[in-house]
């Protein structure tokens, strides 16, 4: 009876972990997808230093992308060295 309840509590607590990373990273897009279709709407009329700012935090959505995704690799079981140097691999070839 006990071992069923610590593998439920186990299946539970897998769920919310991953209910938790695809929820951050739907946030995540969002914010990103938005901030550049605002970026490519405002970028020839509004000031130079406001557009900066939009392009600092359009860089850091686009790092945490990558980040969540690592984190959830180094969760899944995948080996620190290679995930690290796959997911900036991938940043570098989607850039």
């Amino acid at each position: 009876m006990e071992n069923k309840k610590d593998d439920f509590i186990k299946a539970m607590e897998r769920k919310i972990i991953y209910q938790f990373f695809i929820i951050n990273i739907i946030f995540i897009l969002i914010g990103y997808i938005g901030i550049t279709l605002w970026l490519n709407a405002i970028r020839t009329t509004a000031p130079l230093w406001f557009v900066w700012v939009l392009i600092g935090i359009q860089f850091l959505l686009y790092s945490s992308i990558f980040s969540v995704s690592y984190n959830r690799a180094l969760i899944m079981g995948f080996d620190k060295w290679f995930g690290f140097v796959f997911f900036v691999i991938l940043a570098m070839l989607v850039c």
